[in-house]
């Protein structure tokens, strides 16, 4: 799916496949509904979506994503996105609502999948590397939504290196340090891994995003998210 030399770290994969394999989670059996942007594009040839055994997402694949909010949370949102999609940076307002308004209350852990579809976006690869970069200096939610808000300065970039250094420095991180882990492509082998995992459960497009088991894809307004939030904790209530 990523097509740079660095293969992905064999254990990890492997342990990631099998237990998609154990669980076998599809999307289309959650129920998507919407539909992706033009803009979003395609998965690079996407391996067909595993057999599905049970309805609910494994909760063990949370580890390949970047997660925030307390593991106890009663609502999981999860995404699958590209840093450069536009639809993505459009889905990118409503997500940090969601994270001020629910994720600061502790209401809902909120997890994010790198998915770059690198056939059309071809910085995207760069972009999930240089999040998880900052994420090594606790600053990847700040690197996150500085890639979104600056989506249309380094898209159409040759090498967006410089820019997202600048990004780096602007949020606070060791610029210096940030440079050393690009260069050293120590992150890509967990944007592999979460793109490999998005291939395997069926997802074709971005943004796909899941509020707890109910999956939707494409942009859609962050008052929509926030009745979905609603439900799903009035449901977790009512079960208490």
């Amino acid at each position: 799916m990523i097509d740079r030399k660095r293969g992905t770290s064999g254990s990890t994969y492997h342990w990631a496949m099998g237990a998609l394999a154990l669980v076998g989670v599809v999307l289309g059996v959650l129920g998507v509904t919407g539909s992706s942007r033009p803009d979003a594009g395609v998965a690079d040839a996407a391996p067909p979506p595993a057999s599905p055994q049970e309805r609910g997402f494994p909760a063990q694949l949370d580890s390949l994503g970047v997660s925030i909010g307390p593991a106890e949370a009663p609502v999981v949102v999860r995404e699958f996105a590209d840093y450069q999609c536009p639809a993505c940076g459009e889905f990118s307002h409503a997500m940090k609502a969601l994270r001020e308004e629910y994720v600061s209350r502790g209401q809902v852990r909120f997890v994010f999948f790198d998915i770059p579809l690198t056939t059309v976006h071809p910085n995207a690869v760069h972009a999930a590397e240089a999040a998880r970069c900052a994420g090594q200096q606790e600053r990847y939610w700040a690197m996150h939504d500085e890639l979104f808000e600056n989506q249309p300065e380094w898209s159409s970039e040759a090498d967006p290196l410089e820019l997202f250094a600048r990004y780096a420095q602007r949020i606070g991180a060791d610029a210096a340090e940030f440079r050393r882990c690009m260069a050293s492509d120590r992150t890509l082998a967990a944007v592999q891994r979460s793109a490999a995992m998005a291939a395997q459960i069926g997802v074709r497009s971005t943004p796909t995003f899941l509020v707890d088991n109910a999956a939707f894809a494409g942009s859609v307004p962050y008052d929509q998210v926030r009745q979905l939030v609603e439900e799903r904790l009035a449901l977790r209530s009512g079960l208490q």
